[in-house]
């Protein structure tokens, strides 16, 4: 769903949708089991939205990340208990396109959403995402991400996942090139379509 005024945001489902401006490494403020603190700067990010954030290495959080991979959890490792909230993250500088994989905490099917805003707060898009947490450490977890054509996402945002739920590696890039993002925009258009279809019959 997005706002009529904000017809140049689009969903991906793919790390390659998004530019290669940089990555946040959550694994960098400390080893696995690590308390942050919130609310969390990481390089070029702030994430808030929760009382504390933890870092797991994919193998300890025990979902479909990489077990080498380094995620960012809504829990609380003094009483060991898992967190409601939402991941916001502030970019210092606003980004064409971010994403991340995320998954829930409690094994089985989950679903959320994406949400993007500009500097003055307006939602640019937000976006229904659907995944599964089998416990495979594979590598196979939900990646959501946002793009859009201009320079304007200020904050991102991941809400829904339920308490505990955690994202793995930030991706932000820089302008796709037009045709890019004219074939996000179109596909985009087409699963709508379908859908569209689906219902009616």
């Amino acid at each position: 769903v997005n706002p009529a005024s904000a017809s140049s945001v689009a969903f991906t489902n793919s790390p390659a949708g998004i530019g290669t401006a940089f990555t946040i490494d959550w694994g960098a403020p400390g080893p696995d089991l690590t308390s942050t603190g919130s609310p969390l700067t990481q390089g070029q990010v702030t994430v808030s939205g929760a009382a504390d954030f933890s870092i797991f290495s994919g193998a300890t959080y025990n979902a479909d990340f990489l077990p080498t991979d380094w995620v960012l959890s809504l829990y609380d490792l003094n009483s060991f208990t898992p967190l409601p909230g939402v991941f916001n993250i502030d970019f210092v500088t606003p980004v064409n396109s971010a994403g991340a994989q995320v998954q829930a905490l409690s094994f089985g099917a989950f679903s959320g959403t994406i949400s993007a805003f500009d500097v003055s707060n307006a939602l640019l898009g937000v976006f229904s995402v659907n995944g599964t947490n089998g416990g495979n450490g594979d590598g196979s977890a939900v990646f959501a991400g946002i793009i859009s054509d201009a320079s304007n996402i200020h904050r991102l945002e991941f809400a829904g996942f339920g308490d505990g739920a955690a994202i793995g590696e930030l991706r932000a890039g820089s302008v796709p090139e037009p045709s890019t993002f004219a074939m996000l925009v179109e596909g985009g258009a087409l699963l709508i379509a379908l859908r569209r279809r689906r219902n009616r019959r």
